[in-house]
């Protein structure tokens, strides 16, 4: 599991490269930018792959929940730079320079992120450090950010000032995707619910021998919150069902808190 997490980190360096290797001039911005649709296909695939094994396990290393909300944030941060190659080559700005330091912290920032991902298991007092490191290089990149928007507005307003502009504004939110988990909004929390029930079914269908227990256990104690299977009332008030039976999240995956089981 911890592997397929570090190869979808690594399809997202290698899109970060590429974007770099855009910005001093050593890759043509329009082969980048079908470079960079492959990389987004790759970047796909592995995020289904994951996805896929979370469904098939019973019981992962970390919370299948924090797995979950890692790889989509990592696929975040791919789209965007996506995004970020794709309008370069559209608008067509007479440099882009500007962006080849806050790239080169993003890819600082993947590579603390993949370190942090394989301590994991092995070393997990040091994954503290590495995120922390991780977090640092996000803030180099908004600090470019701010940096390079002064000098603009500084200078007189032109066209390219807007082009460039638009482009940092998409670097920033690279920062922002690798730096900090999803934000909350009604969108991404009815997407992301929509998500997990889907995970929760597909859960059962491979594990009826489970599921079928669950429904015992919840039929004959309809009030006992030691079954992980939900009932109308915990939907209605936002509370998804773990399905390794170790508590419930209450709200959205991106913003959601684990209560413990109860002993009752």
């Amino acid at each position: 599991m911890v592997d397929l997490v570090r190869g979808q980190v690594a399809v997202a360096r290698a899109g970060a490269v590429l974007a770099h290797s855009t910005a001093f001039g050593a890759t043509g911005r329009s082969a980048a930018r079908t470079r960079m649709t492959v990389v987004e296909h790759e970047g796909d695939a592995a995020r289904a792959e994951l996805v896929r094994a979370l469904r098939r396990v019973l019981a992962t290393p970390i919370d299948r929940e924090d797995l979950f909300r890692l790889s989509r944030s990592i696929d975040d941060v791919l789209d965007h730079l996506r995004d970020y190659v794709r309008e370069s080559d559209l608008f067509g700005p007479r440099d882009l320079t500007f962006a080849v330091e806050p790239l080169l912290a993003v890819i600082d920032g993947l590579d603390e992120l993949e370190s942090a991902v394989a301590k994991m298991l092995d070393d997990p007092g040091s994954v503290t450090v590495a995120v922390l490191a991780t977090r640092k290089s996000c803030s180099r990149v908004r600090q470019l950010y701010q940096a390079r928007l002064t000098e603009l507005f500084a200078g007189s307003l032109e066209m390219d000032t807007l082009r460039e502009r638009e482009l940092l504004s998409r670097l920033d939110a690279v920062g922002r995707r690798l730096g900090r988990p999803p934000t909350c909004s009604p969108t991404r929390c009815s997407n992301e619910a929509t998500e997990r029930r889907e995970s929760h079914r597909m859960f059962a269908r491979s594990h009826p021998m489970q599921t079928g227990l669950a429904l015992r256990r919840s039929s004959s104690t309809p009030r006992r919150k030691s079954s992980w299977l939900s009932t109308p009332g915990d939907r209605r008030r936002g509370r998804l069902p773990r399905p390794d039976g170790a508590g419930w999240s209450t709200g959205c995956a991106c913003c959601a808190t684990i209560r413990p089981r109860r002993s009752d």
